[in-house]
C-alpha cells in the first residue's frame, strides 16, 4: 500500500495553514497599535462587539502567536503522516495505536508552542503574561469564527456552481435531442426525395457511395437496403458516410486512451515490463515442520500464542477454498494470522478495511468516472493486478472485519466467479470494445483473479456487525477463534522461510499422495449419516460442497500430524451447527439431546468436543 497523503490530508494541511494565516491576520486587526489596519477596521469592530479589550500588542504577544499557529500547522501535518503510516500497514487510521500516536504528537505541539512561546517571554517578564494569553486567544477566537464563516460561504457558492452546471447539462442534454430529432427528420426528407426520382438517377446514387458501402461490408454485416427494409429502418444506410457514425466508432470515441483511462495499471504494465520474479522454496520444508516453525516463529518474534490446531486449519483450509472466515471475539489474534503467515513465508499481505458503505462490487474494484473519464482505481484492483505479474507468489488479500457491512452484498460476484474453473475467473471492470488498447493483463476489460489469490475475512461476534449468510460460509472454511491466547515457551530462535504458491500446492500435493492421510470411505459414511441426522431431526439440507473441502482438508491436515476428528469437528460446528443459531423455540431440547446421542454412537463419548460445548452453551441459552 502507497505511503502517500491523501486528497483529505493534503486537504486538512492546507486549512490548516490557511487558519495559521487568518489568525496573524486577525492578530493585526485587533492590536490597538493600528500599525497596519486602520482603528475602525471590521476587526476591531467585532472584537469590541464581543467586548474585547483593546490590547496594543507588544513583540513578546506576537512570538506567542507565531508559536501556536506554527505548530498548529506542524500537528495537523503530523496526524496526516500519522494516517498515512497506519494505512501503509493496512491498519485503521483511527484505531487505538493511531490516537496515542495522536496525542502524542498534540502534546508536543503544545509544550514547544506554549513552553517555548512562555522562556522567550521570560525576557521582559512574566506580569504580562497574563495580557499577552488574553491576546493570542481573542485572536484565535476570531480566527475560528473567520474560518467558519468563510468555509461555509466557500461551501454554499461550490453548491451553487454544481447546480448550475447540472441544469445546463440538462438543457445541453434537451439541445441534442432536438438536434437528433432534426437530423432525423432531415434524412427523412433526403430518402423520400431518393425514392421520389426515377430509377436513373436512383442507379447514380448507389454508385456513388459504393466505395464507402464496400468499407462498411469489411467493419460488419451488410447494411439492409432500402428496398427490404421496414420503414424507418435500414434506409439511412445509403446516406453519405460523413453523416453517419456506427456504434463502433461512438464507443471508441466515448473511452480515451488507456494511459488516461487506467492510469494505475499501466504503470504496473511499465514497471514489470524490465523485471521478472523469479520463485525461490528454501530447501526441506514440509507440512510439520511448516507448523512448528510457524508457531515458535509467531510466539518468539510477534508475542502470538496460536494453538497448534488454529494453524493447522488455516493451512489445510487453503487447499479447499480461496475463502477463509477467522471468526470470533476482539483480541484473539484474527488480522495478525495472515499478516504474519505472509510475513513467515516471504510475502506481504494486503488489508482492506471494509466500510459500512460497501454494497457493491465497485467498492473493491472501483468505477469509470464519466465526468473525468478515467476509471477509478483501487488499491484493491492494483493489488489483484499486479498479482498477474506473480502467478507463483502468495497472494493473501485480507478483508479486515469484512461482515461490517453485508458480505453478500459487495462480494457477491467474487462467490460466483471462485465456483468456476480456473481459465474462466474473470471480474468484469468496465466493457471495451474489442479492438480497444488496454492495459495488457485486462482482457476484454476483466481482470483475473488467479488461483494464487486467496480472500482472508476477518469477522467479530458482536452487536454492531451482520451475520454471515450461509451463501457466504458454504463457500468458505470457518475457523472460530474461541478464546484468549494462552503463552508457552519457545526452546529455540526460528526465522522466516520463503514459500511460494507453487511451492505450498507442491506440499499439498505430497500429502493428498499419501493414501493414509486421505479421507477414507467410512470416515465419509459416518460424516454423511450424520448430515442426514441433522437433515431429518432440525430441516438443515447441505449440498456435497461440505464432503468435498474435507476431502482436500483430510490430508493435509493429518499430514501435519493432527487429530482427523478435530477436522470434522470445526467443519461441522462452523458449517452446520451454526445454521441453528437463532433458534431459541424450548422444543428443541429433545431434538439437541438426540444430536449428542447420534454423535456418541457415531464416535464415542469424548469426540467432536467443540460441538458439545456449544450444544451445552444453547441448552442453557434457552433455558433447558
Amino acid at each position: 500500500m502507497e505511503n502517500k497523503l491523501t486528497r483529505a490530508n493534503k486537504l486538512s494541511i492546507c486549512l490548516a495553514v490557511f487558519y495559521a494565516v487568518l489568525a496573524l491576520v486577525t492578530g493585526f486587526g485587533l492590536d490597538a497599535n493600528y500599525t497596519i489596519f486602520a482603528r475602525n477596521n471590521p476587526i476591531s469592530a467585532l472584537g469590541k462587539a464581543f467586548g474585547f479589550p483593546s490590547i496594543a500588542a507588544t513583540a513578546m504577544m506576537w512570538v506567542m502567536l507565531l508559536f501556536i499557529v506554527f505548530y498548529l500547522v506542524l500537528f495537523v501535518i503530523s496526524c496526516c503522516y500519522i494516517a498515512a503510516y497506519q494505512r501503509r500497514h493496512g491498519r485503521k487510521t483511527y484505531c487505538k495505536e493511531a490516537f496515542y500516536a495522536y496525542g502524542i504528537a498534540l502534546a508536543i505541539a503544545l509544550f514547544l508552542s506554549l513552553g517555548v512561546g512562555s522562556l522567550f517571554h521570560l525576557i521582559v517578564g512574566m506580569e504580562s503574561y497574563g495580557t499577552t494569553m488574553l491576546f493570542v486567544s481573542q485572536a484565535l477566537v476570531l480566527a475560528a469564527l473567520f474560518f467558519v464563516i468563510l468555509s461555509l460561504l466557500v461551501y454554499a457558492i461550490i453548491g451553487i456552481a454544481v447546480y448550475c452546471v447540472g441544469f445546463a447539462k440538462v438543457n445541453l442534454t434537451s439541445y441534442n435531442e432536438e438536434q437528433v430529432k432534426k437530423e432525423e427528420k432531415e434524412r427523412k426528407e433526403f430518402l423520400e426525395e431518393q425514392e421520389g426520382a426515377d430509377k436513373d438517377e436512383k442507379d447514380d446514387v448507389v454508385s456513388s457511395f459504393e466505395g464507402e458501402k464496400k468499407e462498411e461490408k469489411k467493419e460488419g454485416p451488410a447494411p439492409v437496403s432500402s428496398q427490404n427494409a421496414p420503414e424507418g429502418e435500414g434506409k439511412i444506410s445509403s446516406l453519405p458516410a460523413e453523416i453517419r457514425l456506427s456504434p463502433r466508432d461512438e464507443e471508441k470515441e466515448a473511452l480515451p486512451p488507456k494511459e488516461q483511462l487506467f492510469p494505475t495499471l499501466c504503470a504496473i504494465d511499465e514497471r514489470n515490463a524490465a523485471q521478472s520474479f523469479v520463485a525461490l522454496d528454501s530447501e526441506n520444508v514440509d507440512l510439520p515442520s511448516l507448523i512448528d516453525d510457524l508457531r515458535s516463529y509467531l510466539a518468539k518474534k510477534e508475542g502470538l500464542f496460536y494453538p497448534r490446531k488454529e494453524l493447522a486449519l488455516f493451512v489445510a483450509a487453503m487447499n479447499a477454498t480461496h475463502l477463509i472466515i477467522l471468526e470470533g471475539i476482539s483480541g484473539t489474534g484474527k488480522s495478525s494470522l495472515p499478516r504474519y503467515f505472509a510475513k513467515f513465508i516471504g510475502e506481504e499481505s494486503f488489508f482492506e478495511p471494509i466500510q459500512v458503505t460497501y454494497k457493491e462490487k465497485s467498492d473493491l474494484l472501483g468505477y469509470y468516472n464519466e465526468f473525468t473519464r478515467r476509471y477509478m482505481e483501487t488499491n484493491f484492483l492494483r493489488r489483484l493486478y499486479q498479482s498477474s505479474y506473480e502467478p507463483e507468489r502468495l497472494n493473501l488479500m485480507v478483508l479486515d472485519e469484512m461482515n461490517i457491512s453485508r458480505v453478500e452484498y459487495y462480494f457477491a460476484d467474487f462467490l460466483s466467479v471462485m465456483e468456476f474453473p480456473e481459465e474462466d475467473r474473470h471480474l468484469l471492470l468496465l466493457s471495451l470494445p474489442e479492438d480497444y488498447d488496454a492495459p495488457l493483463h485486462l482482457h476484454e476489460g476483466e481482470v483475473d483473479l488467479l488461483p494464487n489469490t486467496y480472500f482472508i475475512g476477518t469477522c467479530n461476534k458482536d452487536d454492531s456487525t451482520y451475520t454471515v449468510t450461509d451463501k457466504v460460509i458454504d463457500r468458505a472454511i470457518v475457523i472460530d477463534f474461541e478464546s484468549y491466547q494462552r503463552p508457552f515457551e519457545v526452546p529455540e530462535e526460528v526465522h522466516p522461510i520463503l514459500l511460494t504458491y507453487r511451492g505450498l500446492k507442491s506440499l499439498f500435493q505430497k500429502a493428498e499422495g499419501k493414501e493414509e492421510n486421505l479421507f477414507s470411505e467410512e470416515e465419509r459414511k459416518k460424516f454423511l449419516e450424520l448430515l442426514s441426522f441433522m437433515e431429518e431431526e432440525f430441516s438443515i439440507a447441505l449440498g456435497n460442497r461440505i464432503v468435498n473441502q474435507i476431502q482436500k482438508m483430510m490430508p493435509v491436515f493429518a499430514e501435519m500430524g493432527e487429530k482427523r476428528e478435530d477436522l470434522l469437528d470445526e467443519i461441522f460446528l462452523t458449517k452446520v451447527f451454526r445454521k441453528l443459531q437463532g433458534r431459541m423455540d424450548s422444543s428443541l431440547s429433545l431434538s439437541l439431546s438426540h444430536l449428542l446421542s447420534k454423535i456418541d454412537s457415531l464416535y464415542g463419548k469424548d469426540s467432536y468436543p467443540q460441538t458439545r460445548k456449544a450444544v451445552l452453551r444453547m441448552v442453557e441459552r434457552i433455558g433447558l
